[in-house]
């Protein structure tokens, strides 16, 4: 449908303020009694965004890129507060942040040589940060065992990575044999 790629976008735009939200509540203390309900709603806004992109028929590229920068920030933002805000585990957060570094060199290093934006992703990516997103939620709530989901996503993070740089060395491969 014409003129429905707003609805997607916009929710992916909803997911962009919460995780803002969330960051502010680390600097404003009086903010954070409503974090719980931001977190849920922005991991929610996840599955949303890309469900009705596909059911109205309006995936963009625009929708894409929106995505592959809001899904990075919420994470971040969410993490860090978890991190300062909960008992999650130092060690994994720092493995997890050097992982994002790792996968977002090449990212960056894509857009400055080539002039692109990359934004594909696999099942193993979107399933990685369903469970990135899951944790957070996890580590807000408080909720019993949650540290056994850490162990996971160290073990899925690790391979996402992988798979995350080797689509983006084949992105760049194209790119050479195209010019």
């Amino acid at each position: 449908m014409i003129g429905m790629q707003w609805i997607p976008n916009s929710i992916t735009g909803l997911r962009a303020v919460c995780a803002l939200y969330i960051a502010c509540a680390l600097f404003v203390p009086s903010l954070a009694w409503l974090v719980p309900a931001v977190a849920l709603i922005g991991v929610l806004s996840d599955k949303l965004d890309g469900t009705l992109a596909r059911i109205l028929n309006a995936q963009t590229v625009l929708g894409k890129r929106l995505e592959s920068v809001v899904d990075p920030l919420f994470s971040v933002c969410g993490g860090v507060y978890v991190l300062l805000r909960t008992d999650f585990p130092v060690g994994f957060f720092w493995y997890g942040l050097i992982l994002f570094i790792l996968t977002s060199l090449p990212r960056f290093y894509i857009y400055l040589r080539y002039k692109k934006f990359f934004s594909e992703k696999s099942e193993i990516t979107r399933f990685s940060t369903a469970l990135i997103f899951l944790t957070i939620l996890l580590y807000i709530f408080q909720v019993p065992y949650r540290e056994y989901l850490v162990y996971i996503e160290t073990v899925l993070g690790t391979l996402t990575c992988i798979n995350y740089v080797r689509l983006q060395m084949r992105f760049i491969e194209k790119q050479k044999r195209a010019v």
